[in-house]
């Protein structure tokens, strides 16, 4: 049996990939990039994804609780509430008591969490160009879309 050598790496042969595993790299390389990216706001794609959750909602004169940004973003409820405790911390999110259930939480961005997510939306735009720019976007969106059987909003 012989031994790879590590410090040559073989191109991948892309055509022979399944389509998932590419799926898999794409979002892989996305995720790392769009991280790098918004390293300089100080914070990663997570918070970026459950402050867009948050934003999204508002926009329709939503206000959510943890559960449903949850929800509404596909993410692991613990970990959504780890990071709303972090956004919290780092003052880009408010959480208030709801109104009628003493067990949740109402969740809103702050004023430098505004803003924040304005860069951010900015910043992450300018990554999916670079990475998906020369895609032809409407059919791997159509494609995407029909995949997930839903539009998230």
């Amino acid at each position: 049996m012989s031994l790879i050598n590590r410090k040559r790496r073989r191109p991948t042969a892309t055509h022979a990939l399944h389509v998932g595993m590419m799926l898999h790299q794409a979002a892989s390389r996305w995720q790392r990039t769009a991280n790098e990216t918004l390293s300089e706001l100080g914070i990663n794609h997570t918070q970026y994804l459950i402050l867009w959750g948050i934003h999204t909602l508002r926009l329709e004169d939503f206000t959510p609780t943890q559960v449903e940004v949850s929800s509404f973003t596909g993410t692991d409820v613990m970990l959504t509430s780890k990071t709303l405790r972090t956004l919290e911390d780092l003052g880009l999110v408010i959480r208030v008591p709801h109104p009628t259930d003493t067990r949740a939480r109402c969740i809103s961005l702050s004023d430098l969490g505004v803003s924040t997510f304005q860069l951010a939306e900015s910043l992450v735009s300018d990554v999916e160009h670079r990475l998906f720019g020369h895609a032809d976007q409407e059919a791997l969106r159509t494609n995407l879309v029909a995949l997930l059987g839903t539009v998230p909003f």
